[in-house]
């Protein structure tokens, strides 16, 4: 089915679908489902810890979205 032209696009593919997985995992049927944060969610709450509020802690909250923007990259380039 997949040939050698092809083998490299299965193996790009498989580490895409991981890479959405592992983002996306927290939300899997659970029953602490709707108790978890996920990187859209902890960029957003990131900013309300008094350790950050203060500038003890420097956060930068765009990088908590960076492996949903590298997936979506990656899919219009394959």
């Amino acid at each position: 089915m997949f040939g050698v032209r092809d083998s490299g696009f299965a193996i790009r593919l498989f580490g895409l679908v991981l890479v959405i997985a592992g983002y996306f995992g927290p939300w899997v049927g659970h029953k602490t489902a709707a108790l978890t944060v996920t990187g859209p969610e902890l960029s957003e709450f990131a900013k309300l810890f008094p350790q950050v509020q203060g500038g003890v802690v420097p956060v930068i909250r765009a990088l908590f979205l960076t492996p949903l923007v590298a997936a979506a990259i990656l899919l219009g380039l394959l």
